[in-house]
């Protein structure tokens, strides 16, 4: 952050041009900032919440007795790539943390978030899984 402010005050090339990319950085993640912080938040106000015993890893006898990964969906195996089911607590459905901004790539990825919202809505329309809510609306 030096560089960027010695960049702003200088106008040779070499000490403009890479602060630039480190603009472009800070710029870049900020929305992962802001994604941590939410969740920090989270944790201050819920505490330490279960797993959904659905994702835990069930490695041992014991632990799929438990039911642990038990009705488990591998999204690459589902239509379009993306498995409807529940990966937060059940205090936390429908919590969003990262909102990706429209600069750079975060573009694309809210792009591909808006398209996944889309297929669960149609997984959901013609009755697969569907927890209270896994996405906002």
């Amino acid at each position: 952050r030096e560089r960027i402010l010695r960049a702003v005050t200088c106008r040779e090339s070499d000490a403009f041009q890479a602060p630039i990319g480190d603009v472009l950085d800070v710029l870049a993640e900020q929305a992962g900032v802001q994604a941590e912080d939410a969740a920090r938040q989270a944790v201050l106000e819920k505490g330490a919440l279960p797993v959904p015993l659905k994702i835990r890893n069930a490695p041992t006898p014991l632990m799929k007795g438990l039911g642990y990964g038990a009705g488990y969906r591998y999204a690459h195996a589902e239509e379009g790539r993306i498995a409807d089911q529940q990966h937060l607590p059940d205090e936390l459905v429908g919590r969003r943390f990262y909102e990706p901004t429209e600069e750079g790539f975060e573009a694309e990825i809210a792009r591909r978030m808006k398209e996944w919202e889309r297929l669960l809505r149609e997984l959901r329309g013609r009755g697969g899984e569907t927890p209270e809510s896994v996405i906002e609306e």
